[in-house]
């Protein structure tokens, strides 16, 4: 997400930016021209104006940010190959895209490298800025409209803590971590089984494989897996 500086908001005293979403599109020098140039017809052309306008569509109110990568070496090539060419031609097709796009805008970089240290920078800028979902009001407003967690009783925090430790792992869903949190009351108990000198290898990776769920589903062998595998791993390069 970023912001208008120029919005009213922004501009009154004491107010806060006017937070907007806003997407980045990265397009070689050459395939740009040829959007440039769709209104000849150019097949290749008319599918970038199909794109663009279909991230407008998609987007709703989006600010577009089109990144294009070598423009100036690819305008110096273009004038080696032809007299006719005109640079300037180019830069008063921009301007009117982007008084035709609305919440356009266009970065010339010289090259990928630059591409990537504008991005880069831009996804830090982005990263600065408060965040607040639209229509949210607080913390307890967004998860209603995410998920709902830790339904039923009550929890104390090192509960929670440890629930939100296990739904961390891939495809460990939120009722999967309540109920091995429910089964093993905190990590150190948990541990404290798959420790077991009289449990094997194979009951430990089974450990939580019948730990039901609801009448009908049961944690199952791949979670209670992927749960042993993590805890006990001392491969800081696993995958999970």
């Amino acid at each position: 997400r970023t912001f208008d500086p120029g919005s009213e908001e922004s501009v009154s005293a004491g107010a806060a930016p006017k937070i907007i979403p806003c997407v980045a599109l990265l397009l070689q020098a050459d395939e740009f021209i040829d959007y440039l140039d769709s209104s000849g017809g150019k097949s290749r052309g008319a599918s970038f104006r199909k794109l663009l306008r279909s991230v407008e569509l998609g987007c709703p109110g989006y600010k577009v940010h089109c990144v294009v990568v070598g423009w100036d070496r690819e305008l110096r090539l273009r004038e080696k190959r032809s007299n006719e060419f005109s640079p300037m031609r180019y830069e008063e097709k921009i301007a009117q895209l982007t008084v035709a796009m609305v919440g356009l805008q266009i970065h010339k970089v010289r090259d990928e490298r630059e591409a990537a240290e504008f991005l880069s920078a831009f996804s830090v800028e982005l990263a600065k800025l408060p965040y607040k979902p639209a229509g949210g009001t607080n913390v307890s407003d967004f998860c209603k409209k995410v998920k709902t967690i830790f339904k039923g009783t009550q929890r104390t925090e090192q509960s929670r803590a440890w629930i939100n430790m296990i739904h961390q792992l891939p495809q460990v869903g939120i009722k999967v971590a309540e109920r091995i949190a429910d089964a093993f009351g905190s990590f150190a108990k948990l541990m404290e089984s798959y420790c077991s000198v009289e449990v094997d290898a194979g009951g430990k990776r089974a450990l939580l494989r019948d730990l039901m769920v609801s009448e009908r589903r049961s944690v199952g062998p791949a979670v209670s897996t992927k749960c042993f595998e993590f805890f006990t791993t001392t491969d800081e390069d696993a995958t999970i």
